[in-house]
């Protein structure tokens, strides 16, 4: 019993630095924001909270500490929050990169990809929420690896701003891949399949 309660805790004593340490980057990017008044701050605060609140879903805290007196919430918060974590991302990537000036095409897709996210909303009410979340976290790959390729060609174009985005990206796209494919029921149950994207985040 004392060894449950032990693992109970380390676990629970790592999900307290995760969620904190997303907090503490989106708090930090509002000040810069306030201070700077650079909307790409502003953005990339919104995407660390809609990162937050999907993996507080996922790992049942949302639920313990927000909203605990309506479960049946969990399903639409989960949705509405992949929705955000995607497409904020992809309008950070654009404005970060000025994706419009140094890689057009790529712009494009990109803009495609955040329309595409916004239907999951309306396509739970025809597929089923199992469904609509499952085509969410492959949308969510996919969105992250197209992100990553715009990265790279901006990074060859010489663009400075590529290299700090193309490293966190690619620890992002690699933890997405792994959670998802969890989810997905393509990788095994693991330590490093569960908790892929929240290391990836904290980059």
């Amino acid at each position: 019993q004392s060894t449950y309660y032990t693992r109970s805790a380390a676990i629970e004593s790592g999900f307290g630095f995760f969620f904190g340490g997303l907090i503490v980057m989106a708090i930090f990017n509002l000040v810069l924001f306030a201070s700077i008044r650079d909307p790409n701050y502003l953005l990339y605060s919104a995407a660390v909270l809609a990162t937050t609140l999907f993996q507080s879903t996922l790992s049942g805290h949302g639920l313990q500490y927000g909203w605990f007196n309506h479960p049946d919430w969990t399903n639409t918060i989960s949705l509405y929050a992949l929705i955000g974590t995607i497409s904020l991302g992809l309008w950070f990537s654009i404005r970060f990169l000025d994706t419009k000036t140094n890689v057009p095409v790529w712009h494009w897709i990109l803009v495609g990809l955040i329309g595409l996210s916004f239907s999951l909303a309306p396509l739970q009410w025809l597929v089923g929420y199992s469904t609509a979340i499952r085509l969410g976290a492959m949308l969510s790959v996919i969105s992250g690896i197209i992100a990553l390729y715009a990265g790279i060609w901006c990074l060859r174009k010489s663009v400075y701003s590529a290299k700090f985005y193309v490293l966190a990206r690619t620890g992002f796209c690699i933890g997405s891949i792994l959670t998802a494919g969890r989810q997905l029921g393509l990788f095994p149950d693991t330590f490093i399949t569960e908790n892929g994207m929240r290391r990836g985040a904290l980059l």
